[in-house]
C-alpha cells in the first residue's frame, strides 16, 4: 500500500528567522496574527494537512477518538542562552506549532501538549522560554510535562533491544486507541543517529533514567523498538527553519523553508532525510 508524504514549500520572499524558537511578548493579540510570517505560516501548515487528508483521510480516525496528544521537540530550547547567536533551530517552532494546534481544534476534542525535554533541561523552563505555556493558554488545551506524571511498565517481546518499557501512565489512552498522538519534530541532523525527525521525537515519551538505557551503537534499534507502542497517527515535520550540525549541541540555521507531513512515520522520515540531502539508505535508523 502507498503511503503518501506530502511536502509544502514556503515561499523564497518570506522572512521566517523571526520568533522561530521562543514566541514575542505580544504572542495572542490581533498584531501578532497579523504579522506576514504568522500568516503565511498558518496557510502552510493548513494547505498540507488539507492535502494529506485528501490523500490519506486521517480525519476519520481523528473524529473517533476522545483526545488528542500533540508532541513538539523541545531537546533544549537554545534562545538567549549566552551563546554566540541569540537563537538556534534546536528545537520545534512554536509559530508553526501553534498553527498545527489552531488547525486540530477543528475536531472539537481535549488537546493534550506533551513533552519531555532532554536533560538537563525540565520542561516547564522549556515551556515557557519557547511561549509553549502561552500557546497551551491561548488554545485551552491541556500542557504536560511527561517527567512529572505517573509510569506504566510495558514488555515488548518483540522488540530488539528496548524490551523493557516505561511510559507515561495518560499515553496508556493512545496505546488503547482512545487519543490520537501526533508528533512535531524538527527537521535537523543528529549526531548519533544522523538525523533527527519522527523517530528521534519518540524519546521525549520515555522517562530520564529509561533514556540512558542502550543510548550507544543500539540507539537505531532502540527507536525502532518504540514503534511497537507509538506509531503516530499524524507527523508534520517543521522544516521551516532546519538545523544543520551535532544535534544535541547546537546547531546552524538552514532556510529549509519546508513543511513535510505523512500518518505513515517511516515514509516521512524517509522524505525529510532525502530532503536534507542525505540517502536514507546510509541511514541505520
Amino acid at each position: 500500500m502507498k503511503a503518501h508524504v506530502v511536502i509544502t514549500n514556503a515561499p523564497e520572499s518570506e522572512n521566517f528567522r523571526d520568533d522561530y524558537v521562543a514566541l514575542p511578548k505580544n504572542y495572542g493579540s490581533k498584531d501578532y496574527f497579523e504579522r506576514k510570517d504568522v500568516k503565511e505560516i498558518y496557510r502552510l501548515v493548513f494547505e498540507n494537512l488539507d492535502t494529506l487528508q485528501g490523500k490519506e483521510d486521517f480525519y476519520t480516525k481523528f473524529n473517533a477518538c476522545e483526545k488528542i496528544f500533540v508532541k513538539p521537540n523541545l531537546v533544549s530550547v537554545y534562545h538567549k542562552a549566552g551563546m554566540k547567536d541569540s537563537d538556534y533551530p534546536e528545537s520545534t517552532d512554536p509559530r508553526v506549532f501553534d498553527a498545527v494546534i489552531a488547525y486540530l481544534k477543528r475536531f472539537n476534542k481535549p488537546i493534550y501538549i506533551t513533552e519531555s525535554s532532554g536533560k538537563p533541561m525540565p520542561t516547564n523552563s522549556s515551556f515557557h522560554t519557547a511561549g509553549y505555556d502561552r500557546i497551551a493558554k491561548y488554545h485551552k488545551t491541556f500542557l504536560v510535562a511527561l517527567e512529572t506524571v505517573p509510569v506504566v511498565r510495558y514488555m515488548l517481546p518483540k522488540a530488539e533491544v528496548m524490551k523493557e518499557v516505561l511510559i507515561p501512565e495518560l499515553y496508556k489512552d493512545i496505546l488503547s486507541g482512545k487519543a490520537c498522538y501526533v508528533s512535531v519534530p524538527k527537521l535537523k541532523t543528529n549526531i548519533y543517529t544522523g538525523v533527527t525527525l519522527g523517530f528521534k521525537n519518540a524519546m521525549g515519551t520515555i522517562p530520564y533514567a529509561l533514556r540512558e538505557r542502550n543510548h550507544n551503537y543500539y540507539i537505531n534499534k532502540k527507536l525502532a523498538d518504540l514503534l511497537y507502542l507509538f506509531q503516530p497517527d499524524l507527523t508534520l515535520i517543521d522544516g521551516l527553519i532546519g538545523g544543520e550540525g551535532n544535534t544535541p549541541a547546537p546547531v546552524d540555521p538552514v532556510d529549509s523553508r519546508v513543511l513535510i507531513s505523512g500518518i505513515n512515520p517511516v515514509a516521512t522520515d524517509r522524505v525529510g532525510t532525502e530532503i536534507m540531502g542525505i540517502d536514507p539508505d546510509t541511514i541505520p535508523l
